[in-house]
């Protein structure tokens, strides 16, 4: 989706980089961040939930979660297979041909950590992510204490971009391989709840251009408006 490499180096470094040949420019990743607020109301999930008999649950999509991790053993978390877009067999096809990741349940059938490189998508240090993917696809009966996701149907790529252990993450090089690797699994839908503090906005044209090249595939990009920000409209 976009002609860039990323590596670690000192700052002090980064003038001698745009003298090489053939670099078009040098840019810092931007760091994104996650925040928690009341999203159903906010999104009118609960007037979604209410249309139940429209058809649209779902059933043969696949939304590509970019954020902290997801909970893949959560009682919640299960799919009728009846509904499912991809079997165990024709998502190993694709994990082969992409070289990472891994099968976790019918309801997730891709997870990768995209900061650390490991085959892992759990993340007890921000459950962010979790309630992402609660509010997305689970399956429980909220009359009973558990959670009902908008698209019950649909089937999880959990694409982790927050470490684990220590949190940190959501820079913009991990957040574009996740993009990139979210288009060649044929996603649906690519959610980035993900945002900058208030006062700290800065551009980012890979990642606007990784998002644009993704909607032009097809994707419907879904990414957070606002998350730490307080509007009077």
């Amino acid at each position: 989706l976009v002609n860039t490499v990323s590596f670690d180096v000192c700052y002090g470094d980064i003038g001698k980089l745009e003298k090489l040949p053939g670099v078009a420019s040098v840019s810092l990743a931007k760091k994104y961040e996650v925040g928690m607020f009341s999203a159903k109301e906010m999104t009118g999930v609960l007037e979604a939930w209410k249309m139940g008999q429209s058809g649209y649950t779902g059933k043969g999509m696949a939304i590509a979660i970019i954020d902290t991790g997801v909970n893949y053993l959560h009682q919640d978390m299960v799919q009728n297979t009846e509904n499912a877009k991809y079997s165990k067999a024709e998502m190993g096809e694709k994990i082969a041909s992409l070289g990472h990741g891994q099968w976790y349940s019918d309801k997730v059938p891709f997870g990768y950590s995209y900061v650390t490189g490991r085959n892992e998508i759990l993340n007890e240090a921000n459950v962010h992510g979790y309630h992402v993917a609660g509010i997305s696809a689970a399956t429980g009966d909220e009359e009973k204490g558990h959670i009902s996701g908008v698209a019950p149907d649909a089937q999880i790529f959990a694409m982790q971009v927050y470490d684990s252990e220590t949190a940190s993450g959501g820079y913009t090089d991990d957040i574009i391989c996740a993009i990139e690797d979210a288009v060649k699994l044929d996603a649906d839908i690519i959610n980035m709840s993900l945002g900058q503090d208030n006062g700290f906005f800065q551009s980012d044209r890979y990642m606007n251009a990784a998002v644009n090249r993704a909607a032009a595939e097809g994707v419907f990009v879904s990414t957070a408006a606002g998350n730490s920000g307080i509007s009077t409209d």
